[in-house]
């Protein structure tokens, strides 16, 4: 890929420089699309974590109060803590990456010899947003990496939970 200093001496076709801005944009949108698909699904399953780490903890809570010796409420609180962790990766997942912005900064545009339309500004100011879009891109693919594993955590933690609650019910 051309750096910025070869990028400003080259000769850009200004249709090549559009067709390629077009596609890097598209691509930019696709992975903010799948960082909104990740969002919407640590939330589901955030909320789904927390309503069974309550009725797992309501239930544990109500055998408690009945015999604080009955071990038979601690299934139902290990259960519900590996759950409660469970949502805890989510909202890591809810609050992870860093994203970049489709658009462009006005100091990009602001500048003399592009906003007084040289005549071969609008070629290169594409050529230039399309390299810019290389590092929007990075950093929203890294984002989406970070909350990746932040949803896989919290997906293991939720089929342990289940297995927690068996292998404290077999010690009773």
């Amino acid at each position: 890929m051309l750096d910025l200093e070869k990028l400003k001496s080259a000769k850009v076709n200004e249709a090549v420089a559009r067709e390629a801005y077009n596609q890097v944009d598209r691509y930019l949108l696709d992975i903010l699309a799948t960082r909104n698909s990740f969002d919407q699904k640590a939330t589901a399953l955030m909320s789904a974590f927390i309503t069974i780490s309550l009725a797992l903890f309501g239930i544990g809570g109500a055998i408690f109060q009945k015999n604080a010796m009955d071990a038979s409420a601690r299934p139902f609180f290990a259960a519900g803590v590996i759950f409660l962790l469970g949502a805890g990766c989510f909202i890591g997942a809810l609050k992870a990456g860093t994203y970049a912005a489709v658009g462009s900064t006005p100091e990009m545009w602001l500048n003399k010899g592009v906003i007084d339309g040289r005549k071969n500004a609008v070629g290169h100011m594409l050529a230039y947003l399309t390299y810019y879009h290389s590092e929007r891109i990075a950093m929203s693919v890294k984002g989406n990496e970070m909350k990746v594993r932040w949803i896989s955590a919290g997906m293991i933690l939720g089929a342990l939970g289940p297995l927690a609650f068996m292998i404290f019910f077999m010690t009773l």
